[in-house]
């Protein structure tokens, strides 16, 4: 890429010259062609008087040649770009038609999604992606605390772990997740800790908290996801799973002579 670099001492209408020769030697490589269009637009700011309107709409092409590319990666970015382009120029019926075209899991469709209903005003739309992804990672989130402090129980980090559990619990509040999510590396952790007392009272919080239906619209950061009628049917599936694990879990064995967790689930039988 040295032929590119040479713009430094001749100027960018120089480099720009021998990007586009070097293109026409390799037509068909999109890596090529997109990597030069990056370095030709970020160089060309540092030489912009005004006068290089024709080298954008050039740079453009470049991106619209290569948008249909067989390399996802190239492809998506690609899109991404020409998307925040025309979002630009207002050109909102293009837009939502590259966006479209955009795969479902693309890191960047839901924020371009999000980007032009903000722009169109449609500030409805933009919440309620933007709510649904933030629950997402959440939960994602939620998940890696609970896995790393797996791990540091398997090592015996027990300093480490309580720590997880900690920040765990304060994501569940934070975040105004369901009740239950509080709960939940607390339990793992009095589990392995084989503290009778604690998991018995952890375990009332978790079946109390799953009795009752999460009104996932009470909090403002969720108050624009559509939520199901039978979504509450959830909540007994859960239910219906933790007293099964209750009652036959080994690792929850050395409860079985524990006063309280009899009672409990005694308790349970009955329901």
């Amino acid at each position: 890429m040295i032929w590119l670099l040479q713009y430094r001492k001749k100027g960018f209408e120089f480099g720009y010259k021998m990007a586009m020769k070097k293109i026409q030697e390799y037509p068909c490589c999109d890596k090529l062609i997109y990597t030069v269009a990056m370095l030709l637009e970020g160089s060309l700011s540092m030489f912009d008087d005004g006068e290089n309107a024709k080298y954008y709409e050039q740079i453009e092409r470049m991106y619209e040649r290569i948008a249909n590319s067989k390399d996802t990666d190239i492809r998506n970015h690609v899109l991404s770009k020409l998307i925040s382009k025309r979002i630009e120029r207002q050109e909102y019926d293009k837009v939502q038609e590259l966006i479209d075209v955009l795969p479902e899991h693309s890191l960047d469709k839901r924020q371009l999604q999000v980007n032009l209903y903000i722009r169109q005003k449609k500030y409805y739309q933009a919440l309620e992606i933007l709510e649904k992804k933030l629950i997402e990672e959440v939960k994602e989130i939620q998940t890696i605390l609970l896995k790393l402090m797996e791990i540091h129980l398997k090592e015996n980090k027990i300093e480490e772990a309580e720590y997880i559990a900690d920040i765990s619990h304060k994501t569940a509040k934070l975040y105004d997740l369901w009740d239950y999510d509080s709960y939940v590396a607390y339990f793992e952790l009095a589990v392995f800790k084989q503290d009778a007392t604690q998991c018995v009272q952890l375990l009332k919080s978790m079946l109390t908290a799953m009795s009752k239906k999460w009104d996932i619209n009470s909090s403002p950061l969720y108050r624009h996801i559509k939520t199901k009628e039978d979504d509450s049917s959830l909540e007994g599936l859960f239910l219906s799973a933790l007293i099964k694990e209750v009652k036959e879990d080994e690792e929850l064995a050395f409860l079985r002579d524990n006063p309280e967790f009899l009672k409990l689930l005694n308790g349970l039988y009955k329901s």
